[in-house]
């Protein structure tokens, strides 16, 4: 998908490196002048609009939480390869430099890059903190989400 971001010093350029939703707080902080909080997972990408040279971030990860509509969603991009996990039990494979608009599965005929992939992407999530949906709400799989209720009133 792209992204497009105009500010000073940026150059109209195309940048096909692959990035994360992960990299835009950073890069907004760095355009106003302010520091990343260091809890930041992402990395601004300031330097490269401004005409750095891209470098590889990859994996690249996306997660759409649970919720009343939805159910978990993630996705994993290494090489290639594009792992898409619905609801933390159903897994689909696509190979992105043979297949952009995702419309060959190659889960089953793939079996061997499959769990690869599964494997890579489990050791990436096993070290990720997980935030519960908002809490109170009736997720798509019937249980209540046990996340936080909203913003806090600061004391």
């Amino acid at each position: 998908m792209p992204l497009l971001i105009s500010g000073p010093g940026i150059k109209p350029r195309r940048i096909d490196a692959r990035r994360s939703h992960l990299d835009l707080a950073p890069t907004i902080l760095d355009l106003m002048g302010f520091p990343p909080e260091p809890e930041f997972m992402g990395k601004s990408l300031l330097p490269e609009l401004q005409g750095a040279p891209p470098d590889n971030r990859e994996p690249i990860l996306s997660e759409l939480t649970e919720d009343s509509h939805n159910p978990l969603r993630r996705a994993f991009i290494l090489g290639d390869y594009k792992l898409l996990v619905v609801d933390g039990r159903k897994y689909q494979l696509y190979n992105l430099s043979k297949d952009p608009g995702e419309l060959t599965d190659l889960a089953e005929t793939e079996a061997a890059k499959l769990a690869e992939i599964k494997q890579a992407y489990n050791k990436m999530y096993e070290t990720l903190p997980m935030i519960e949906p908002f809490g109170g709400a009736t997720l798509k799989g019937g249980a209540s989400a046990r996340g936080p209720q909203g913003p806090t009133t600061p004391k």
